[in-house]
């Protein structure tokens, strides 16, 4: 009787493929549920089994045990499921790695933004000369000599403001930063 109707399935008889839906579907259900333990994912999972069946069925051996056919299938099914769930769980544990270095990016960003801002005061409050020789030396990359070069002072004079400007950077950090503001 089974041959028969996979015999008639391979010649698109629906009511064959109905007759062995509904003579194997349970027993299909309950092997997938037994890996999947979620009812609508198994049944989903069953839907998919049958609709291979109709899919293949030109390929179909009437001599063949239709059973284990659907045991293979459906095994192959469930090993494809679970694939899919580690890959979507991966996809899901890049995005929130993703999303976590955005959002420590973003914090690092308003970080740099304020600290530059401060340094940016910070140099603009020293004094005129002071102020154009630590600019020329560590944003301009100028040793000492250049600078005493260019200014047209000695390069004593460049040390004794580069000191002075360290010295006061440093304190207008540390009062900015021990009071929080």
């Amino acid at each position: 009787m089974e041959k028969e109707r996979v015999s008639n399935l391979r010649n698109g008889d629906e009511d064959s493929f109905r007759s062995l839906y509904d003579s194997f579907h349970q027993r299909v259900y309950a092997f997938i549920f037994h890996y999947v333990k979620d009812k609508d994912e198994s049944e989903e999972l069953l839907q998919k089994v049958f609709l291979k069946v109709w899919e293949k069925r030109e390929h179909l051996d009437p001599a063949k045990s239709f059973s284990s056919f659907l045991l293979t299938l459906s095994k192959n099914l469930v090993i494809d499921h679970f694939r899919q769930v580690k890959s979507r769980q991966a996809l899901a544990k890049e995005y929130n790695s993703r999303m976590k270095l955005a959002d420590y990016s973003t914090e690092n960003t308003v970080i740099f933004n304020e600290t530059e801002a401060f340094a940016q005061s910070a140099i603009s409050s020293l004094p005129p000369k002071r102020g154009q020789i630590y600019k020329l030396n560590r944003f301009d990359g100028m040793s000492y000599s250049e600078i005493a070069e260019k200014l047209g002072i000695s390069k004593n004079t460049v040390e004794v403001h580069m000191v002075k400007a360290i010295k006061a950077l440093r304190e207008e950090y540390k009062s900015h930063y021990r009071t929080g503001s």
